[in-house]
């Protein structure tokens, strides 16, 4: 965290350990929130197999030359799925801080 300084009504400044308001909801976005969707891997949990089987699933019997937009779909509602607790943890500091 860092230190701020606020005004004091006498005008001198009083010293915070804390980031508050509008400065400590910047910190929760760029620093905490950032860094948690930065360990989500775009892969994880995913594996050969499994892209494979879903875009032979979505093909059927026709052969294709592009990943068919039903598996993308699938897979990437999969993955998207894993974003939900970080945004859920941001979602409940910003509410703290209000």
């Amino acid at each position: 965290n860092s230190t701020i300084a606020t005004p004091r009504k006498s005008g001198g400044h009083q010293e915070q350990q804390e980031l508050s308001g509008g400065a400590r909801i910047s910190y929760i976005f760029n620093h905490i929130f950032s860094s948690s969707l930065l360990q989500v891997r775009a892969f994880d949990g995913l594996s050969e197999e499994e892209i494979r089987t879903t875009i032979c699933n979505a093909n059927g019997t026709r052969p294709s030359l592009f990943v068919p937009e039903m598996s993308f779909d699938i897979l990437v509602r999969k993955q998207i799925s894993r974003l939900e607790q970080p945004g859920l943890q941001c979602v409940d500091l910003v509410y703290e801080e209000l």
